[in-house]
């Protein structure tokens, strides 16, 4: 299928846009899925795309805020997009604790940064990023909204280890006019149109490579990965 890319705009050569179907479906190289005493209901969502990724096995009480655990995704064949990492990122201070409002607020700036550094460091160059807490968590979605685009902007203004693209997943029209307009509250960016520019991608296609104009490398996987990494496991007969 194909789905709308909508840029928002560049920071230090970072590009940010939306998108706006499936995840699995999107033109980035690893998609954040959140969990806490369970997965979430995106995370759910991918596991069930990627049946053969051993799940099962993934210890979700250990992922907190700052250490998410990175898995590799079984790549498709068909001329759909392919993501090759998701990264599971918590809220959850303390396993198996729901937190409180204020705790997962002040929980996702950790998360987001530390997804985008695990994903960048397996070799990432485009992220897909949802917006956290608002599912089994209840967050307000202006609150989780803005908190998450703060945390992704401020990684691209303060930091060489981001990728080159960040999309941040919307569940619904709606939820892409929340984050077009909290963009335009927080984004310090000069290039950026007025809502951001609609671009229809081919599923499968690649988004542009920002890279060309900016002074900065793009780093290097690392070569040992810090991470917990589940395999997939063999086709079943």
């Amino acid at each position: 299928m194909s789905g709308v890319s909508d840029r928002l705009g560049s920071v230090r050569g970072v590009e940010f846009s939306v998108w706006d179907a499936a995840p699995w479906d999107a033109p980035v190289d690893a998609i954040v899925l959140s969990v806490g005493t369970g997965f979430g209901r995106l995370a759910d969502a991918v596991r069930r795309r990627y049946p053969q990724v051993q799940w099962e096995y993934i210890d979700v009480a250990a992922v907190r805020p700052d250490a998410p655990t990175l898995i590799e995704l079984p790549q498709r064949t068909s001329t759909a997009g392919s993501p090759r990492w998701a990264v599971l990122a918590s809220l959850h201070p303390e396993p198996q604790r729901p937190p409180t409002r204020d705790e997962a607020l002040a929980a996702i700036p950790v998360a987001v940064r530390a997804a985008l550094d695990v994903a960048v460091r397996a070799g990432a160059r485009s992220v897909l990023v949802p917006i956290m807490g608002t599912g089994a968590l209840h967050l307000p979605t202006e609150a989780a909204t803005e908190a998450v685009l703060t945390a992704a902007v401020g990684a691209a203004a303060s930091s060489s280890a981001v990728p080159s693209s960040v999309v941040f997943l919307a569940s619904d029209p709606a939820a892409t006019s929340v984050i077009q307009g909290r963009w335009a509250a927080i984004s310090p960016d000069a290039d950026a149109g007025a809502g951001g520019r609609r671009t229809s991608l081919p599923a499968g296609s690649s988004a542009p490579d920002p890279s060309a104009s900016d002074d900065r490398e793009a780093p290097a996987p690392a070569p040992e990965d810090p991470v917990s990494s589940p395999r997939p496991a063999p086709d079943q007969p």
